[in-house]
C-alpha cells in the first residue's frame, strides 16, 4: 500500500489536520515540538528461523500543539498507519499461512533533523530473489514524510533516467549479465549526499534470472548489493533496547 492510498483512506477524517501539518504547524503560532519523537517498535520476535523487526514512530502526544486534535500528529500516524496495514499485516498473514520462515529486518537511522529506517522484507525459500526493500523518512523540523519522488526531484533525476543510469553502472562492470529493470524503492538521507535502495531484475546469460536489492550512491557512484543478511553495518544504525539483528551480527560470523 503506498503513501497516497493511507492519504485517501483517511482523507476525509483528517484533512483540516493535514492541512495544518505539512507546514509544520498545527495551529497558527504553535509549531510541533519533535524533540521527543523516536524509533520504536511495533513488533519485535524472533521465533524459531523467523526475525520480525517491525518498527513505528513515537511522539508526544501531549504537546499542547496537539490538543486540538486528539492528541494525534497526522504525518507520523500515516507512517505508522501503512507500516501496520502493509509490513506488519504482511508478518500477520506469514503466520496464518505456515510457510517456512520469514526475514523482516529494520536498520534504523536517528540524526538531529530526520528520522529514517530501512526494511527488507524476505519469505523463505527464497530461490533467485533478495525480497524486497523500503524506507520511512521523516523530517522532524519540518513534520513532514519524505517521498522518494521528492528526492530524485531534488537530484534533478527521473525514476526512468535513475534505472538508465544503474543499469549502466552494472553493464560496464558485467560483461554476460545486465540489469533489465531497476525500481527506487526508498533512500537514507545523510548530509547533503542520499543514497538510493532499489529492487533490480538481473539477467544473466548462463544462469536463472534474479532479482536483487542494492543501493546506489550518486555522490561517488558506488552500486553495492545486498548480502542477504545484513544491508546496513550494525556501525551506522542506532543501537536499540532490546537490539535488532544488525546489532547482533558480525561480519566476521
Amino acid at each position: 500500500m503506498n503513501k497516497n492510498t493511507i492519504i485517501t483512506a483517511v482523507f476525509l477524517s483528517v484533512l483540516p489536520i493535514m492541512l495544518c501539518s505539512l507546514t509544520g504547524d498545527v495551529k497558527a503560532g504553535t509549531a510541533i515540538d519533535n524533540s521527543k519523537t523516536a524509533i520504536g517498535m511495533m513488533t519485535q520476535e524472533y521465533i524459531g528461523d523467523n526475525i520480525a523487526e517491525i518498527p513505528m514512530i513515537f511522539y508526544d502526544g501531549l504537546q499542547p500543539s496537539l490538543k486540538d486534535y486528539n492528541h494525534k500528529n497526522p504525518e507520523i500516524e500515516l507512517i505508522n498507519g501503512e507500516i501496520k496495514n502493509g509490513i506488519q499485516q504482511t508478518y500477520n498473514n506469514f503466520n496464518k499461512k505456515g510457510k517456512d520462515w520469514i526475514e523482516i529486518k529494520t536498520y534504523p537511522f536517528t540524526s538531529k533533523r530526520y528520522i529514517q529506517f530501512i526494511i527488507t522484507s524476505t519469505v523463505f525459500p527464497n530461490y533467485g530473489t533478495d525480497g524486497s526493500v523500503c524506507s520511512y523518512n521523516f523530517d522532524k523540523s519540518k513534520n513532514k514524510w519524505i517521498s522518494i519522488e521528492e528526492i530524485l526531484k531534488d537530484m534533478k533525476l527521473t525514476k526512468g533516467e535513475l534505472a538508465k543510469k544503474v543499469s549502466n553502472m552494472y553493464a560496464s562492470e558485467n560483461k554476460t549479465s545486465s540489469i533489465t529493470k531497476a525500481v527506487a524503492k526508498g533512500f537514507l538521507l545523510s548530509g547533503k549526499s542520499a543514497e538510493i535502495l532499489l529492487e533490480v531484475n538481473i539477467k544473466h546469460k548462463n544462469s536463472e534470472p534474479e532479482q536483487r536489492i542494492c543501493k546506489y550512491s550518486p555522490s561517488n557512484q558506488h552500486l553495492i548489493f545486498y548480502n542477504g543478511i545484513c544491508l546496513y553495518d550494525k556501525s551506522k544504525t542506532d543501537k536499540m533496547k532490546p537490539p535488532l539483528f544488525c546489532q547482533k551480527y558480525s561480519r566476521n560470523q
